[in-house]
């Protein structure tokens, strides 16, 4: 444990020894997540409030659905006094990063508990997946969202009695989470090769947000090319696609070939790098964005990240670095 407490220069206190202590957490990092959560406290005292929490998890989960940030917050509110303290977020924060299946478990049912029963309905599994398609960008439409549900229901309602407990909830989510997991949108091909490379970005860390923007402009990335699935060939060199103010895409139909050539799934592809993994496996009890490598920045300042599963490897590059990839980028895609 010395290494968590010898990697900034003020001298640690007795209480965030015990923390670091409790939550295997580094001085560095236990510090910035303490910074970060006061900059959701509009008021005086020491803890969120329910409003407190609506604004956070719209700013760091992009979720704006008041029933489910409500369902969230009585979850992180251990004590049920109506606020949640900065330990208290630490405890359901250790839940969703480091500890057993089991936990999560209990933790994404009671979320998903709207109302609180001790029950899931078909309303409540049906609400929650709408928002969160919306936040994707997937405009399904209504009737495949409903067939969903019913399959879910299907394959974990095990006693058909219209609701399914907490043990039915994970006996179904063990023998199929994609169900859950992939929002009714997503069914990957392949099982995610979970390895322990680098460290996970989660809420507090300096690249949260700058990942999380990532994320979700791969995810407006993919679901532009669905719906302007043809371009002629001597523009798309030069394409460049505004999502919105602070993402944007080069070439994507170009780059959307080059990936059907290497065998790139689009389901899986944005299974392990757009926003739906985050969105997804949180309805598993997880927090999951990329990994930091453990090497940092590289010589040019640049930072990289993997995917969770692996699979991928992001890298942010220079302006410089740009432009030189967008003038051979014609010469790379003939060749290959």
């Amino acid at each position: 444990k010395k290494r968590h407490l010898n990697d900034m220069g003020n001298k640690p206190s007795k209480r965030e020894l015990l923390i670091c202590e409790t939550y295997d957490l580094t001085l560095e990092k236990l510090r910035n997540l303490e910074c970060w959560f006061k900059e959701y406290l509009n008021h005086d005292y020491d803890y969120l409030t329910l409003e407190d929490f609506k604004i956070m998890m719209k700013q760091e989960l992009l979720i704006c659905d008041d029933a489910l940030i409500a369902s969230m917050f009585q979850e992180f509110d251990r004590f049920d006094d109506q606020k949640v303290g900065f330990e208290e977020f630490l405890i359901s924060l250790s839940v969703l990063t480091t500890d057993s299946v089991d936990e999560k478990l209990a933790f994404a049912f009671n979320v998903l508990d709207l109302d609180s029963t001790g029950r899931l309905h078909w309303q409540e599994i049906f609400s929650v997946l709408e928002h969160l398609q919306s936040i994707s960008n997937h405009e399904n439409d209504k009737e495949s969202l409903i067939a969903h549900v019913d399959s879910i229901f299907g394959t974990f309602d095990l006693d058909n009695s219209g609701y399914i407990s907490m043990n039915e909830f994970k006996q179904g989510v063990l023998s199929d989470a994609y169900l859950i997991s992939g929002l009714g949108i997503f069914f990957p091909q392949h099982s995610q090769n979970m390895t322990d490379i680098g460290e996970k970005v989660i809420f507090g860390d300096s690249c949260w947000k700058i990942v999380l923007k990532i994320m979700h402009g791969i995810s407006k990335s993919i679901n532009y090319i669905s719906i302007w699935d043809s371009i002629e060939i001597d523009t798309a060199f030069t394409e460049i696609v505004h999502h919105d103010d602070q993402f944007s895409e080069y070439a994507p139909h170009i780059f959307n070939i080059i990936r059907a050539k290497c065998g790139i799934d689009p389901q899986d592809f944005l299974y392990s790098l757009g926003v739906e993994q985050i969105l997804g496996n949180f309805l598993l009890g997880k927090l999951s964005s990329y990994r930091k490598k453990h090497t940092g920045m590289g010589k040019s300042g640049a930072l990289f990240y993997f995917s969770d599963d692996t699979k991928y490897l992001v890298k942010t590059i220079s302006t410089k670095e740009r432009e030189f990839y967008a003038k051979n980028l014609e010469h790379y895609y003939n060749v290959n």
